[in-house]
């Protein structure tokens, strides 16, 4: 995945491994999955998870695995709470 200017946009080292196991251990099977991101550019995040290719087999991008997203221009406390509701859990667990 490159940027508007060719540079390489990439997962953190171990986003792939940890994943791999929250989408096919069923251990997770009833996991909700959940990400938060402050950006100023909410939409290239989006895109980027929708390309981000996991190597799961299937051709799985990231967005296929998260249950809630919350990407936006704001508060990183904001966006938890509204993974909080959208999930129905606290955010302890």
């Amino acid at each position: 995945l490159l940027d508007r200017s060719g540079r390489p946009v990439r997962l953190h080292s171990g986003v792939r491994a940890v994943m791999k196991e929250l989408s096919e251990d069923a251990r997770w099977a009833d996991a909700t999955l959940a990400i938060a991101s402050c950006c100023d550019e909410p939409a290239w995040a989006r895109e980027c998870l929708a390309k981000f290719d996991l190597g799961l087999g299937g051709g799985r991008r990231l967005q296929d695995i998260l249950t809630v997203q919350q990407i936006r221009k704001g508060n990183k406390q904001f966006h938890l709470r509204q993974i909080q509701g959208a999930a129905g859990c606290e955010l302890s667990e």
